[in-house]
């Protein structure tokens, strides 16, 4: 079963015993990032990445963790596609992400969102 950033990310804090103040290290807002658990609220790539490195969560392995090509949810596969391709600086496969992130139907945070 697949699992959304925000299950992945509490799963992590709870692993590492932390609070969610300690687990977010004032990256973002604790309720900011409550709502992210919940799936009220989505998590920009900048702000995930930096919590995972903050925390020292592998890159790969988070992503790896939410087996999104099982789901074949594309938003979160494109989402998902956009953090690893960020993550290893790929700027070719960005640009080839953003005109598919533009024509789906995704939030409008999501479709704005700079990295």
């Amino acid at each position: 079963m697949s699992k959304s950033i925000g299950e992945a990310l509490k799963e992590e804090r709870r692993s590492l015993g932390l609070t969610q103040e300690q687990f977010i290290k004032g990256i973002i807002s604790e309720s900011f990032y409550s709502k992210v658990g919940r799936g009220k609220n989505e998590i920009v790539a900048v702000d995930l990445l930096k919590i995972l490195a903050a925390n020292n969560i592998s890159e790969e392995e988070f992503l790896n963790k939410l087996n999104v090509k099982e789901n074949n949810n594309l938003e979160e596969d494109l989402k998902v596609q956009l953090l690893n391709a960020y993550s290893i600086h790929d700027k070719k496969k960005i640009s080839m992400l953003v005109p598919k992130i533009q024509n789906a139907a995704m939030d409008e945070n999501t479709k704005i969102s700079r990295l």
